[in-house]
């Protein structure tokens, strides 16, 4: 009996680390409803800047948050770990932008397919 409780137990521990982690905000591929407006566009440094980082966080954080060097040399931004990312975790809790709306799931999904990517300068 114990040998079947233990064999049980690891085959749901096992099936359970088989599943795919989405990037961890409310946006999930399985929203898609086929059309592309639920599939965020912007992935590269040069779109996400000017869609993003300028119009909606150098109010606050002036150039800083725009330069690409600044974000990397800080560590804001860890290419290939949104997780360890500061700049994704802020804005996947809703912790940024501070003084306004958070981001919509499309952008942060878009953050983070970016720094998944290797956060490219691009």
């Amino acid at each position: 009996m114990k040998a079947l409780s233990l064999g049980i137990l690891s085959l749901i521990l096992f099936l359970k680390g088989c599943g795919f982690n989405y990037p961890k905000s409310s946006f999930s591929p399985s929203e898609s409803n086929g059309s592309s407006d639920k599939t965020p566009a912007i992935s590269s440094f040069s779109l996400l800047r000017t869609r993003i980082f300028i119009p909606k966080c150098s109010e606050c954080h002036q150039s800083d948050i725009a330069d690409y060097d600044f974000l990397i040399q800080n560590e804001l931004v860890v290419p290939g770990s949104p997780s360890s990312s500061i700049l994704y975790e802020k804005v996947r809790t809703g912790e940024m932008p501070q003084n306004g709306p958070p981001l919509s799931s499309e952008e942060v999904t878009a953050i983070y397919l970016w720094i998944q990517n290797g956060a490219r300068n691009d």
